[in-house]
């Protein structure tokens, strides 16, 4: 018993020993950080909760936390506003944009954005925009399939537009490189519904919350061991996100070719180059509109680093109507 008891004691000091050192090493307990995006009742939250999918586009309107900040608008069935009034009749060609923040403009002004300058080139073009912050194609993907049973009701679109990013890929893994970089309305991390691979199979992982442990928020040595469980164990799912990608944007187009709509897959961040590359063997139309993020941000980028500005979204506009003009006979 009394053995029992000095051991006890010497791994009690050890472990005060060690969370010292890592305190004074500069590790801190887990700090909760609520997501300024998701905070109920807040100029800045464009979102809301969503049970299946994680969040969605919140009607009404939202105040950018990104250079200018910016008035963004947004409709029902979580779209961005994409033209001076929700209703329109009459169009020759019916586009639906799916895509993360940069589909959904995030940080620029309604008439500003892509999809809205679209129609103003092409008063015929019908485009709803679906685009959400923080979604990677799976994600797109859920959204899409409600919205054609649930939105598109009568008539499906013409074309169905997914714009991507390099970023997007491990997004659809849910690796633990983009996990740690959004949380919910508490602080706590949350893991995207998204795709793995299992012996060469490929499984769904619906949306999930991740928790701090017992006593994290209180301890380095917590803190540190949770990190290392997700980064290394739990959420170390980059190695097949090419593979869960190109899985993704086949089952985007299927679902395309289902509700007998084009499908167009366009690219517009591709910092590593890795979009492009998938794609161009890949049997998927795609445009490229990307570039001027790497080679001049401090013009195109808002505060030269963050999301496409004004000035690109007019290049993307202008990049997509050349697409349009050259594969549709359209009615202005």
């Amino acid at each position: 018993m009394k053995n029992v008891s000095l051991l006890t004691i010497t791994v009690i000091i050890c472990l005060l020993i060690m969370e010292l050192l890592l305190r004074v090493a500069g590790y801190q307990p887990l700090q909760l950080k609520p997501n300024r995006f998701f905070v109920d009742n807040s100029e800045t939250t464009w979102s809301v909760p969503d049970k299946d999918i994680g969040w969605l586009n919140k009607p009404g309107l939202s105040i950018s936390i990104e250079e200018g900040n910016a008035p963004m608008t947004f409709w029902s069935h979580g779209r961005r506003a994409s033209r001076k009034y929700d209703k329109f009749d009459n169009y020759s060609l019916n586009i639906m944009l799916s895509g993360g923040s940069n589909a959904q403009s995030y940080g620029v002004e309604d008439e500003k954005t892509f999809a809205f300058l679209l129609g103003n080139s092409l008063p015929g073009v019908r485009v709803d925009n679906f685009g959400t912050g923080g979604f990677g194609t799976v994600q797109s993907y859920m959204l899409a399939k409600r919205t054609l049973e649930h939105f598109y009701i009568n008539q499906k679109p013409d074309l169905i537009i997914l714009s991507i990013s390099d970023s997007h890929f491990n997004r659809n893994v849910s690796d633990f490189s983009w996990m740690r970089n959004i949380s919910d309305k508490n602080g706590y991390y949350v893991s995207p519904p998204h795709y793995r691979l299992s012996y060469g199979e490929v499984e769904f992982h619906p949306f999930k919350v991740i928790k701090p442990w017992v006593f994290e928020t209180s301890s380095s040595m917590l803190t540190l061991l949770h990190f290392l469980v997700n980064k290394h164990v739990s959420y170390s799912t980059s190695s097949y996100s090419n593979e869960i990608t190109f899985f993704a944007l086949n089952k985007f187009k299927e679902m395309a070719s289902e509700n007998q709509s084009d499908f167009l897959v366009l690219i517009l961040e591709d910092y590593s180059g890795k979009s492009e590359f998938l794609l161009k063997s890949s049997g998927i139309n795609y445009l490229n509109c990307s570039g001027f993020e790497k080679t001049n941000p401090e013009l195109y980028l808002l505060g030269g680093g963050s999301h496409p500005n004004d000035k690109f979204h007019q290049y993307y506009a202008e990049c997509l109507e050349t697409w349009l003009r050259d594969n549709y006979r359209i009615t202005n």
